[in-house]
Protein backbone atom coordinates (compact mmCIF):
# COMPACT_ATOMS: atom_id res chain seq x y z
CA UNK A 1 0.00 0.00 0.00
CA UNK A 2 1.14 3.39 -0.72
CA UNK A 3 1.87 6.21 1.72
CA UNK A 4 0.97 8.82 0.56
CA UNK A 5 1.27 12.69 2.36
CA UNK A 6 -1.20 15.23 1.78
CA UNK A 7 -1.43 18.93 2.47
CA UNK A 8 -4.63 21.08 2.09
CA UNK A 9 -6.20 24.06 4.02
CA UNK A 10 -7.09 22.94 7.26
CA UNK A 11 -8.98 25.43 8.80
CA UNK A 12 -12.93 23.61 9.19
CA UNK A 13 -13.20 25.19 5.69
CA UNK A 14 -16.59 23.06 4.24
CA UNK A 15 -15.44 23.73 0.67
CA UNK A 16 -11.70 22.61 1.46
CA UNK A 17 -12.87 19.52 3.34
CA UNK A 18 -14.89 18.10 0.60
CA UNK A 19 -11.58 17.49 -1.49
CA UNK A 20 -10.47 15.56 1.20
CA UNK A 21 -13.41 13.61 1.42
CA UNK A 22 -13.53 13.43 -2.37
CA UNK A 23 -9.73 12.34 -2.21
CA UNK A 24 -10.12 9.83 0.66
CA UNK A 25 -13.28 8.20 -1.13
CA UNK A 26 -11.35 7.67 -4.65
CA UNK A 27 -7.58 6.45 -3.12
CA UNK A 28 -9.26 4.08 -0.12
CA UNK A 29 -5.89 1.95 -1.07
CA UNK A 30 -3.61 4.66 -0.17
CA UNK A 31 -2.59 5.24 3.39
CA UNK A 32 -3.16 9.13 3.91
CA UNK A 33 -1.47 11.23 6.23
CA UNK A 34 -2.48 15.04 6.49
CA UNK A 35 0.19 17.66 7.40
CA UNK A 36 -1.95 19.89 9.94
CA UNK A 37 -1.59 20.25 13.69
CA UNK A 38 -5.01 20.75 14.64
CA UNK A 39 -5.50 16.77 15.54
CA UNK A 40 -9.81 17.75 15.61
CA UNK A 41 -9.08 16.12 12.24
CA UNK A 42 -8.69 13.07 13.50
CA UNK A 43 -12.13 13.50 14.27
CA UNK A 44 -13.60 14.75 10.67
CA UNK A 45 -12.43 11.65 8.81
CA UNK A 46 -12.82 9.20 11.73
CA UNK A 47 -14.64 7.05 9.49
CA UNK A 48 -11.56 6.63 6.61
CA UNK A 49 -9.31 4.01 8.51
CA UNK A 50 -6.75 4.50 6.07
CA UNK A 51 -6.53 8.54 7.01
CA UNK A 52 -4.50 9.94 9.98
CA UNK A 53 -2.75 12.98 11.01
CA UNK A 54 1.06 14.05 11.64
CA UNK A 55 1.58 13.51 15.07
CA UNK A 56 1.55 16.93 16.39
CA UNK A 57 4.31 16.68 18.97
CA UNK A 58 6.54 14.82 16.67
CA UNK A 59 5.60 17.77 13.93
CA UNK A 60 6.93 20.49 15.88
CA UNK A 61 10.00 18.54 17.62
CA UNK A 62 10.85 18.10 14.33
CA UNK A 63 10.52 21.34 12.50
CA UNK A 64 12.44 22.52 15.83
CA UNK A 65 15.24 20.68 15.35
CA UNK A 66 14.73 20.77 11.41
CA UNK A 67 14.61 17.61 11.16
CA UNK A 68 11.37 17.40 8.62
CA UNK A 69 13.37 14.57 6.64
CA UNK A 70 12.45 11.78 9.75
CA UNK A 71 8.81 12.92 8.85
CA UNK A 72 8.78 12.90 5.37
CA UNK A 73 11.19 10.00 4.23
CA UNK A 74 8.08 7.02 5.05
CA UNK A 75 5.70 8.55 2.22
CA UNK A 76 6.25 7.96 -1.63
CA UNK A 77 4.22 10.96 -2.42
CA UNK A 78 2.38 14.53 -1.90
CA UNK A 79 -0.48 15.70 -2.88
CA UNK A 80 -1.30 19.29 -2.44
CA UNK A 81 -5.27 19.97 -2.90
CA UNK A 82 -6.64 23.25 -2.62
CA UNK A 83 -8.42 26.05 -4.40
CA UNK A 84 -7.22 29.85 -4.18
CA UNK A 85 -3.29 28.44 -2.71
CA UNK A 86 -1.98 30.22 -4.38
CA UNK A 87 -2.14 33.99 -3.62
CA UNK A 88 0.10 36.49 -3.73
CA UNK A 89 -1.27 37.65 -0.26
CA UNK A 90 1.17 39.29 3.21
CA UNK A 91 3.28 36.17 4.10
CA UNK A 92 3.14 34.26 0.86
CA UNK A 93 7.18 34.01 1.01
CA UNK A 94 6.71 31.59 3.61
CA UNK A 95 4.14 29.83 2.41
CA UNK A 96 6.76 29.29 -0.85
CA UNK A 97 9.56 28.57 1.52
CA UNK A 98 7.72 25.69 3.23
CA UNK A 99 6.42 24.60 0.15
CA UNK A 100 10.24 24.53 -1.51
CA UNK A 101 11.22 22.56 1.28
CA UNK A 102 8.50 20.17 0.94
CA UNK A 103 9.98 19.51 -2.74
CA UNK A 104 12.72 18.93 -1.56
CA UNK A 105 12.14 15.52 0.17
CA UNK A 106 9.83 14.05 -2.79
CA UNK A 107 11.06 13.03 -6.04
CA UNK A 108 9.55 15.54 -8.45
CA UNK A 109 7.47 12.63 -10.22
CA UNK A 110 5.87 12.02 -6.82
CA UNK A 111 4.77 15.69 -6.50
CA UNK A 112 0.76 16.77 -7.61
CA UNK A 113 -1.17 19.73 -7.46
CA UNK A 114 -4.61 19.28 -7.46
CA UNK A 115 -8.08 21.53 -7.47
CA UNK A 116 -6.17 25.02 -7.69
CA UNK A 117 -6.46 28.28 -9.54
CA UNK A 118 -3.68 30.63 -9.46
CA UNK A 119 -4.17 34.76 -8.19
CA UNK A 120 -4.78 36.74 -7.30
CA UNK A 121 -1.17 37.88 -7.77
CA UNK A 122 0.57 41.27 -8.68
CA UNK A 123 4.38 40.79 -8.75
CA UNK A 124 6.09 39.55 -11.77
CA UNK A 125 8.50 37.90 -8.36
CA UNK A 126 5.59 36.26 -7.44
CA UNK A 127 4.33 34.28 -10.59
CA UNK A 128 8.30 33.53 -11.65
CA UNK A 129 8.99 31.90 -8.51
CA UNK A 130 5.94 29.55 -8.69
CA UNK A 131 7.11 28.59 -12.49
CA UNK A 132 10.11 27.47 -11.16
CA UNK A 133 8.46 25.28 -8.80
CA UNK A 134 5.60 23.82 -11.18
CA UNK A 135 8.36 22.67 -13.59
CA UNK A 136 9.53 20.40 -10.76
CA UNK A 137 6.70 18.11 -10.20
CA UNK A 138 5.03 16.03 -11.78
CA UNK A 139 1.46 16.98 -12.41
CA UNK A 140 -1.02 19.97 -11.64
CA UNK A 141 -4.34 20.49 -12.75
CA UNK A 142 -6.07 23.71 -12.24
CA UNK A 143 -9.79 24.35 -12.24
CA UNK A 144 -10.04 27.40 -14.43
CA UNK A 145 -8.83 28.14 -18.12
CA UNK A 146 -7.62 31.54 -16.76
CA UNK A 147 -4.72 29.74 -14.58
CA UNK A 148 -4.20 26.97 -16.80
CA UNK A 149 -3.41 29.86 -19.31
CA UNK A 150 -0.88 31.45 -17.32
CA UNK A 151 1.45 28.24 -17.21
CA UNK A 152 0.08 25.98 -20.04
CA UNK A 153 3.77 26.52 -21.84
CA UNK A 154 4.81 23.73 -19.08
CA UNK A 155 3.96 20.13 -20.13
CA UNK A 156 3.02 18.87 -16.72
CA UNK A 157 -0.07 21.22 -16.44
CA UNK A 158 -3.72 20.60 -17.19
CA UNK A 159 -7.26 21.63 -16.46
CA UNK A 160 -10.30 20.27 -15.36
CA UNK A 161 -13.58 21.55 -13.58
CA UNK A 162 -13.47 21.69 -9.95
CA UNK A 163 -12.86 18.43 -7.79
CA UNK A 164 -16.58 18.75 -5.88
CA UNK A 165 -18.27 18.79 -9.32
CA UNK A 166 -17.80 15.34 -8.52
CA UNK A 167 -18.70 14.71 -5.45
CA UNK A 168 -20.85 11.36 -5.11
CA UNK A 169 -23.45 11.46 -2.71
CA UNK A 170 -27.01 10.26 -2.28
CA UNK A 171 -29.79 12.39 -3.39
CA UNK A 172 -32.43 13.68 -1.31
CA UNK A 173 -35.94 15.12 -1.95
CA UNK A 174 -35.78 19.31 -1.82
CA UNK A 175 -37.80 20.84 0.91
CA UNK A 176 -40.28 23.10 -1.20
CA UNK A 177 -40.01 27.04 -0.67
CA UNK A 178 -36.92 26.93 0.91
CA UNK A 179 -33.65 29.20 0.21
CA UNK A 180 -30.19 28.50 1.41
CA UNK A 181 -27.82 31.82 1.66
CA UNK A 182 -24.08 31.21 2.17
CA UNK A 183 -22.17 34.27 3.34
CA UNK A 184 -18.91 35.28 3.76
CA UNK A 185 -16.55 38.09 6.07
CA UNK A 186 -15.42 41.05 4.33
CA UNK A 187 -13.98 42.62 6.61
CA UNK A 188 -10.09 40.73 6.21
CA UNK A 189 -10.32 41.78 2.75
CA UNK A 190 -9.08 45.07 1.86
CA UNK A 191 -10.63 45.36 -1.34
CA UNK A 192 -13.76 44.84 -0.39
CA UNK A 193 -14.18 45.88 3.50
CA UNK A 194 -16.36 49.33 2.54
CA UNK A 195 -18.67 46.98 0.91
CA UNK A 196 -19.04 45.27 4.68
CA UNK A 197 -21.98 47.03 5.50
CA UNK A 198 -24.06 46.85 2.44
CA UNK A 199 -23.47 43.51 1.72
CA UNK A 200 -25.27 42.38 5.30
CA UNK A 201 -28.07 44.88 4.68
CA UNK A 202 -29.30 43.44 1.19
CA UNK A 203 -28.54 40.35 2.41
CA UNK A 204 -31.72 41.08 5.03
CA UNK A 205 -33.37 42.78 2.56
CA UNK A 206 -33.18 39.17 0.64
CA UNK A 207 -34.24 37.47 3.19
CA UNK A 208 -37.57 39.80 4.07
CA UNK A 209 -38.02 39.44 0.49
CA UNK A 210 -38.37 35.51 0.50
CA UNK A 211 -40.10 35.54 3.85
CA UNK A 212 -42.79 37.53 2.84
CA UNK A 213 -43.28 35.03 -0.05
CA UNK A 214 -43.65 32.16 2.87
CA UNK A 215 -40.31 31.13 1.76
CA UNK A 216 -37.99 29.66 4.82
CA UNK A 217 -34.67 30.64 4.69
CA UNK A 218 -31.32 28.98 6.44
CA UNK A 219 -28.17 31.15 6.65
CA UNK A 220 -25.15 28.64 5.82
CA UNK A 221 -21.53 29.39 7.55
CA UNK A 222 -18.93 27.16 5.70
CA UNK A 223 -15.85 28.55 7.45
CA UNK A 224 -16.46 30.11 10.84
CA UNK A 225 -12.84 30.52 11.58
CA UNK A 226 -13.00 32.79 8.96
CA UNK A 227 -16.23 34.59 10.13
CA UNK A 228 -19.00 33.30 8.55
CA UNK A 229 -20.85 32.48 11.65
CA UNK A 230 -20.10 36.36 12.72
CA UNK A 231 -21.64 37.62 9.77
CA UNK A 232 -24.93 35.57 10.00
CA UNK A 233 -25.10 36.45 14.02
CA UNK A 234 -24.88 40.20 12.68
CA UNK A 235 -27.47 39.61 10.58
CA UNK A 236 -29.89 38.07 12.43
CA UNK A 237 -29.26 40.21 15.32
CA UNK A 238 -30.39 43.12 12.42
CA UNK A 239 -33.72 41.76 11.87
CA UNK A 240 -37.14 42.20 13.57
CA UNK A 241 -38.42 39.69 15.94
CA UNK A 242 -41.69 38.30 13.36
CA UNK A 243 -38.70 37.35 10.80
CA UNK A 244 -36.37 35.51 13.29
CA UNK A 245 -38.57 32.22 13.39
CA UNK A 246 -38.35 31.81 9.69
CA UNK A 247 -34.61 31.69 10.00
CA UNK A 248 -32.39 28.69 10.65
CA UNK A 249 -28.51 28.77 11.15
CA UNK A 250 -26.15 26.26 9.71
CA UNK A 251 -22.79 25.84 10.89
CA UNK A 252 -20.09 23.85 9.78
CA UNK A 253 -18.20 21.86 12.88
CA UNK A 254 -16.44 19.81 11.00
CA UNK A 255 -19.82 16.94 10.36
CA UNK A 256 -19.51 16.71 6.33
CA UNK A 257 -22.39 14.90 6.12
CA UNK A 258 -24.50 16.76 8.42
CA UNK A 259 -24.18 19.82 6.97
CA UNK A 260 -24.40 18.43 3.19
CA UNK A 261 -27.69 16.98 4.00
CA UNK A 262 -28.91 20.35 4.86
CA UNK A 263 -27.79 21.77 2.47
CA UNK A 264 -28.96 19.88 -0.18
CA UNK A 265 -32.44 19.80 1.05
CA UNK A 266 -32.38 23.64 -0.23
CA UNK A 267 -34.69 24.37 -3.24
CA UNK A 268 -32.16 26.97 -3.84
CA UNK A 269 -29.28 29.06 -3.07
CA UNK A 270 -28.10 32.55 -2.97
CA UNK A 271 -23.93 31.50 -2.74
CA UNK A 272 -21.28 33.71 -1.56
CA UNK A 273 -19.07 30.90 -1.03
CA UNK A 274 -17.31 29.30 -4.14
CA UNK A 275 -18.27 26.03 -3.53
CA UNK A 276 -21.93 27.10 -2.44
CA UNK A 277 -21.90 27.63 -6.06
CA UNK A 278 -20.68 24.65 -7.09
CA UNK A 279 -22.24 22.40 -4.81
CA UNK A 280 -26.08 24.00 -5.93
CA UNK A 281 -25.45 22.58 -9.39
CA UNK A 282 -24.11 19.40 -7.82
CA UNK A 283 -28.01 19.31 -6.15
CA UNK A 284 -29.61 20.75 -9.14
CA UNK A 285 -30.44 23.79 -7.06
CA UNK A 286 -31.17 27.11 -8.72
CA UNK A 287 -28.64 29.40 -7.93
CA UNK A 288 -27.71 33.34 -7.54
CA UNK A 289 -24.23 34.16 -6.79
CA UNK A 290 -22.81 37.05 -5.27
CA UNK A 291 -19.36 37.17 -6.81
CA UNK A 292 -16.63 38.28 -4.23
CA UNK A 293 -13.71 36.68 -6.32
CA UNK A 294 -12.91 36.27 -9.63
CA UNK A 295 -12.28 32.62 -9.06
CA UNK A 296 -15.99 32.11 -8.78
CA UNK A 297 -16.62 34.44 -12.27
CA UNK A 298 -13.99 31.87 -13.73
CA UNK A 299 -15.67 28.49 -12.53
CA UNK A 300 -19.40 29.83 -13.42
CA UNK A 301 -18.22 30.91 -16.93
CA UNK A 302 -17.06 28.06 -17.57
CA UNK A 303 -20.40 26.11 -17.47
CA UNK A 304 -22.32 28.96 -18.80
CA UNK A 305 -23.53 30.43 -15.98
CA UNK A 306 -22.98 33.94 -15.76
CA UNK A 307 -26.12 35.40 -17.20
CA UNK A 308 -27.45 36.17 -13.57
CA UNK A 309 -25.10 37.32 -10.82
CA UNK A 310 -23.96 40.05 -8.85
CA UNK A 311 -20.64 41.37 -8.10
CA UNK A 312 -20.70 42.37 -4.27
CA UNK A 313 -18.82 46.10 -5.61
CA UNK A 314 -22.57 46.68 -7.21
CA UNK A 315 -24.43 45.39 -3.77
CA UNK A 316 -26.16 47.76 -4.00
CA UNK A 317 -27.73 47.84 -7.62
CA UNK A 318 -29.34 44.37 -6.71
CA UNK A 319 -32.90 43.54 -6.59
CA UNK A 320 -34.01 41.04 -4.48
CA UNK A 321 -37.52 40.42 -5.94
CA UNK A 322 -35.54 39.41 -9.17
CA UNK A 323 -33.56 37.22 -7.52
CA UNK A 324 -36.45 35.32 -6.21
CA UNK A 325 -38.26 35.82 -9.37
CA UNK A 326 -35.28 34.22 -11.37
CA UNK A 327 -33.26 32.04 -9.40
CA UNK A 328 -35.29 28.76 -9.82
CA UNK A 329 -34.29 28.01 -13.41
CA UNK A 330 -30.43 29.32 -13.18
CA UNK A 331 -29.06 26.34 -13.43
CA UNK A 332 -25.63 24.78 -15.55
CA UNK A 333 -26.90 23.05 -19.00
CA UNK A 334 -23.74 21.38 -19.05
CA UNK A 335 -23.92 18.22 -17.21
CA UNK A 336 -20.78 16.57 -18.89
CA UNK A 337 -19.08 19.16 -16.10
CA UNK A 338 -19.73 16.42 -13.76
CA UNK A 339 -17.41 13.92 -15.32
CA UNK A 340 -15.22 15.99 -16.43
CA UNK A 341 -14.16 16.86 -13.18
CA UNK A 342 -12.91 13.63 -12.50
CA UNK A 343 -10.45 14.50 -14.66
CA UNK A 344 -8.60 16.63 -12.06
CA UNK A 345 -7.30 12.74 -10.54
CA UNK A 346 -6.19 11.64 -14.29
CA UNK A 347 -2.58 11.66 -13.34
CA UNK A 348 -2.65 10.87 -9.88
CA UNK A 349 -4.64 7.45 -11.37
CA UNK A 350 -1.69 6.46 -13.36
CA UNK A 351 0.42 6.85 -10.50
CA UNK A 352 -1.38 5.21 -8.14
CA UNK A 353 -2.51 1.93 -9.82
Amino acid sequence: MKKILVIAFFAKNFGDDLFLKTLFERYNNIEWTMDVYDESYNDVFAKYKNVKIISTFCHKVFRKLKLEKLTYKKYDAVVFIGGSIFMEIENWRSTYTYRQKIFRFFDEKAIFFIGCNFGPYKSKEFIEKYKNLFGKCKDICFRDNYSYDLFKHLDNTRVAPDVVFQLKTKKIEKTKKTLGISVIDLSERKDLVEYQEKYINKVIDIIKEAINRQIKVTLFSFCEREGDMKIIEKITSNLEKKYIDYVNMENYDGRIERFLEKFKSMENIIGTRFHACILSQVFDQGIYPLIYSNKTYNALKEIDLVNEYTNIKDIDKLDEKHILNTISENKTKSNDVFSKAEEQFAVLDEYIR
